[in-house]
C-alpha cells in the first residue's frame, strides 16, 4: 500500500509541475521575449504570486515521492522499474536544486522591482531563469514518462490477496 501512495505522490507532483514548466516554456517565455520590460515584470509578478504557494509542494513532493518509491523497491535494484524510478528521482532532485539555487533568488529579486520602472536589463537578468526552466521542462518530462513506465508497465501488479503477478 505504501508503494501505491508513493507512486501517486510522485506521479501527481511530477505531472502537475511538468505541465506548469511546459506551459511557461510554450507561452510565458514567448510573451516575456516579445513584451516590453514593464509588461513582462507585471506578468511574471502575477504568475509568481499565484504559483509560490503550491510549487514548493510539487517540487519537493516529486523528490519525496520518487525517493520513497525508490527506497521501497530497493530489493529490485536490477530491474527496469528501479532504473526508471532512479532516473526520475535524480531528475526531481536536479529540478529542486535548480529551483532553489537559481529560480527562487531571481523570483525574490523580481518581487522587489517596480513594474512602472523595471530594470533596463530585465531580459538579461531573467535569462538564467528561462534557461533553468527549459532544463526543468526536459527533466520533468523525462521524470514523468519514466515514472509512468515504472508504475504502469514494469511495476509488479498485486492482486487482492497482496501477491505479485496476478
Amino acid at each position: 500500500m505504501a508503494l501505491r501512495y508513493a507512486q501517486l505522490v510522485a506521479l501527481a507532483c511530477i505531472g502537475f509541475s511538468t505541465g506548469i514548466y511546459v506551459s511557461d516554456w510554450a507561452g510565458g517565455r514567448l510573451f516575456r521575449l516579445e513584451a516590453d520590460a514593464s509588461s513582462a515584470v507585471f506578468y511574471q509578478q502575477v504568475i509568481h504570486i499565484q504559483y509560490q504557494m503550491f510549487m514548493p509542494v510539487f517540487v519537493f513532493g516529486a523528490v519525496l515521492g520518487t525517493g520513497v518509491w525508490l527506497f521501497l523497491i530497493r530489493e529490485r535494484w536490477r530491474s527496469l522499474e528501479f532504473l526508471c524510478v532512479a532516473i526520475a528521482f535524480a531528475s526531481a532532485l536536479a529540478i529542486a536544486i535548480m529551483t532553489v539555487s537559481v529560480s527562487v533568488p531571481i523570483n525574490n529579486t523580481l518581487m522587489t522591482w517596480d513594474r512602472a520602472s523595471p530594470p533596463a536589463d530585465f531580459h538579461e537578468q531573467w535569462a538564467p531563469w528561462d534557461a533553468v526552466n527549459a532544463a526543468r521542462c526536459v527533466l520533468a518530462s523525462l521524470a514523468f514518462v519514466l515514472s509512468l513506465v515504472a508504475a504502469l508497465i514494469v511495476s509488479p501488479k498485486s492482486s487482492a490477496g497482496g501477491r505479485a503477478g496476478a
